[in-house]
């Protein structure tokens, strides 16, 4: 091993699409870029080997809202990244950054770019705008970036921003959504854009807005699409031909609108004539003061079928028949907060119509913040609240779009990483409230990893997890509550992973249950039994209006897609009691079922470790007491004797099984470091254990010399690190130490004994801090406060 990238392979990478509307971009590839925390993430999705994430690209300081190619012409790569602290980093087509610009003093909300048709892929003009109330105008040559205009927008913020060019000319033009349900349209004369019109229609701020330019014989047009909060899509065409008349279109989509939209839309008719000129026919006409031309802009249609928030707008990607002559199909992919994106195309007597609706429409779940089109329009994807992706293929031979594979991430920090007892799969914790079970996808030669199951979506934010007593099928989870809940695999996910080669054939399936159901406004995870049949599954009287969400465990012949994660609930099978305060950590004996268990404290009173029979929902002895702080991690000793914790005290204390009654009792204690102890663990013989500290220590423990006993421990070495060690794992001759800047720091113990180590190598695949690292033979798995799940294989 050396200390470079190349002492690990990666296997797995997991993280979440942020929650924001224009996080996601896709190239002429069909590469998608996204923003995952402060990365900007790379994905192909026709990857045969379903690698999933290959890049995460550092560079920001603050999470990244908008991710945007460079699409000059067909063939750049190139991209921006713009994130929360007001920073843009554009990328070239290595992935190698470019130029970094402090751009703006606040967060980043719209990013131009210039798209379109035939221009100079060697110059790229560059458009940004952020909360500071300011939009500026770059331009990129030769990597060269130069600021040439500044326009303070009043106080407003921009929400969305395009920029093509001008029908039969070289001018760019500029669409500009504010926080004033407007649209402005700027042109640029002598290098600066000037406004030329103020476009109203829209009743509730613009989110989305997106260029397209068909070519014609009677002259090109330039159509710009606008999505609105107020749900409705509008389509404003833009021409040099004077004598056209304006052909205003409704186009409403009757087969999934409910009555309330069509009642709320005639409402609006009828008041548009006296109180707004939302279905004005009355055209726009300015001049391009360059060349002298007069172009006329008016509204063409109104698309209705959304039910909320119109939240992504993207074309059909242009389809060059040659270097000099392209197509541009009429399709225009809408995304919602309703849950559904609808790909709108017009019918032969002009009207545009829905030809196909994605996602759940109207369900009342997690809303998609944007959507794209592949580079040849034959799939479709979608990123929602929850950080995955959703995609969709078209398959000719049926004419049909299907569902298919899409990574998956937690979109918030992940707090805790715990591998099966067998090692074949392992499990994540999140803020976002979700619990997550990762594992391969094995077939023909092949591995991938992926997300395979979600035992739990829960509505507190998850701290910590245990697998119970050496049982791969039983999960125990702590999260921002008083109680422990503990989980049962229900018999689809047996059979699933069985099929995906992840667990071994001979596991039992036929006692498992058949799956859960979560009833409306619930916290618990209700069990299904096999003699339950769904339909029995009724809803109380004043919980008609509400949804049973349930999971019946489906067997699966390869990953899941989002629409089945979200139902593969494990059932509760016990609730475990006692602690005062939120639960902060959890351990779980490797030959029994118990628990050790931990909250949030201020005093000893409640810094405690309470022992619990996990399926007998007994406690076991007395709480462990001694520290007065938050009990920050513990660790049961490989042969179950002892119990080890930290705190934010500055202690660890160790426990020792007594050998006459059924209680642990304490036998040893140390305050050598000198801030918060984060993490511990034991070595495999369990006669060394390591602790972690904000101190930027990790001290190595072993019995004192001479001691027959278990009260007396020394510090036999003290590696030092020049930042907070937050993390620690050790897998036979290996140490892992995560710090608080997110690296991680590999080193090999010298001979038999535990008081020399070297370092091997530095792992730098996170950039905040780490939470957890799980160290088995030379897999290193590990988590962050940067959303991301990293495994690697150490060579």
């Amino acid at each position: 091993m050396s200390s470079s990238s190349h002492a690990y392979d990666k296997k797995y990478i997991s993280i979440g699409c942020n929650r924001s509307t224009n996080a996601a971009d896709i190239n002429y590839k069909g590469f998608v870029a996204f923003g995952g925390g402060k990365y900007v993430c790379i994905w192909n999705p026709n990857d045969t080997r379903c690698k999933g994430v290959s890049h995460t690209l550092q560079g920001h300081s603050g999470d990244v809202r908008i991710v945007k190619y460079l699409q000059s012409f067909k063939y750049s790569n190139d991209l921006v990244s713009g994130c929360t602290n007001g920073k843009i980093i554009i990328w070239n087509d290595q992935y190698a950054p470019i130029t970094s610009i402090d751009a703006h003093s606040k967060s980043i909300s719209a990013i131009g770019t210039l798209n379109a048709p035939f221009v100079d892929r060697n110059s790229h003009l560059l458009v940004t705008a952020g909360s500071d109330s300011l939009l500026k105008v770059w331009n990129i040559v030769d990597s060269k970036t130069e600021q040439i205009q500044s326009i303070d927008l009043a106080g407003r913020f921009a929400l969305d921003v395009n920029i093509s060019l001008l029908p039969h000319s070289n001018t760019p033009i500029m669409a500009l959504s504010l926080t004033n349900n407007r649209i402005e349209i700027w042109i640029m004369v002598n290098n600066s854009f000037v406004k030329a019109l103020s476009l109203e229609g829209h009743e509730d701020w613009v989110r989305a807005l997106s260029f397209a330019n068909f070519p014609s014989d009677n002259g090109d047009n330039l159509v710009l699409a606008s999505g609105s909060q107020d749900g409705y899509i509008r389509l404003w065409n833009i021409t040099t031909h004077l004598d056209n008349k304006p052909n205003l279109q409704v186009n409403l989509d009757k087969s999934t609108l409910n009555s309330a939209l069509l009642d709320d839309f005639e409402r609006k008719m009828q008041e548009s004539d006296a109180t707004t000129s939302s279905l004005s026919t009355k055209s726009h006409v300015f001049t391009d003061q360059n060349t002298s031309k007069q172009y006329k802009l008016n509204f063409e249609a109104l698309l209705l079928g959304h039910d909320s928030w119109i939240t992504g707008l993207h074309w059909h990607p242009v389809q060059w028949e040659s270097d000099s002559k392209y197509i541009q199909p009429q399709y225009l992919l809408s995304a919602s907060a309703d849950k559904s994106m609808i790909l709108w195309a017009p019918q032969s007597d002009g009207m545009w119509m829905n030809e196909r609706r994605f996602g759940e429409f109207g369900t009342g779940g997690l809303g998609f913040f944007g959507g794209l089109f592949s580079p040849n329009g034959k799939e479709v994807f979608a990123h929602g609240l929850n950080g995955s992706f959703h995609r969709w293929v078209h398959t000719p031979e049926m004419g049909l779009w299907q569902p298919e594979l899409a990574i998956t991430g937690h979109p918030n920090p992940v707090k805790d990483v715990v591998w099966d007892p067998n090692h074949q799969f392992f499990l994540s914790a999140s803020l976002d409230q979700s619990t997550r079970l990762h594992g391969p996808w094995k077939r023909n030669g092949v591995e991938s990893w992926h997300e395979l199951n979600r035992p739990q979506s829960h509505g507190y934010d998850m701290q910590a997890l245990a697998f119970i007593g050496g049982d791969s099928s039983q999960i125990a989870s702590a999260a921002d509550e008083k109680i422990v809940r503990t989980f049962e695999a229900p018999k689809g996910w047996i059979r699933s992973a069985k099929k995906l080669g992840v667990i071994d054939d001979n596991v039992d399936e036929e006692s498992r249950p058949l799956g859960a159901s979560l009833p409306p406004q619930s916290l618990s995870n209700r069990l299904v039994k096999n003699d339950e049949h769904p339909d029995e599954l009724k809803l109380k009287e004043e919980d008609k209006d509400w949804s049973l969400s349930h999971s019946y465990g489906t067997q699966l012949a390869k990953p899941p897609v989002e629409e089945q994660l979200v139902t593969s609930l494990w059932p509760e099978s016990n609730k475990l009691f006692g602690h005062g305060y939120e639960l902060f950590s959890i351990a779980a004996a490797h030959h029994s079922n118990l628990l050790a268990t931990a909250c949030k404290a201020q005093s000893a009173k409640h810094a405690v470790v309470r022992i619990t029979d996990a399926i007998k929902g007994m406690h076991y002895g007395n709480p462990l007491e001694g520290h007065t702080l938050t009990i920050t991690s513990i660790q049961f000793s490989p042969d179950d004797k002892m119990i080890l914790s930290v705190s934010r005290d500055r202690t660890w204390r160790l426990f020792e099984k007594a050998s006459d009654k059924e209680e642990y009792i304490a036998v040893a204690a140390n305050k050598s470091h000198g801030r918060i102890i984060w993490d511990c663990q034991f070595s495999n013989c369990g006669n060394a254990f390591v602790t972690a500290s904000r101190d930027k220590t990790v001290r190595v423990w072993c019995r004192s010399a001479g001691s027959k006993d278990n009260s007396s421990w020394d510090a036999v070495c003290v590696l030092k690190f020049d930042e907070a060690a937050t993390a620690v794992s050790m897998s036979g001759k290996l140490l892992a130490v995560g710090l608080e800047n997110g690296l991680i720091e590999i080193y090999e113990k010298n001979g038999e004994n535990f008081d020399s180590w070297t370092k091997r190598a530095s792992v730098e695949e996170h950039n905040g801090f780490i939470n957890k690292i799980r160290l088995r033979n030379r897999s290193l798995l590990s988590c962050s406060e940067d959303n991301k799940i990293a495994l690697l294989e150490l060579k």
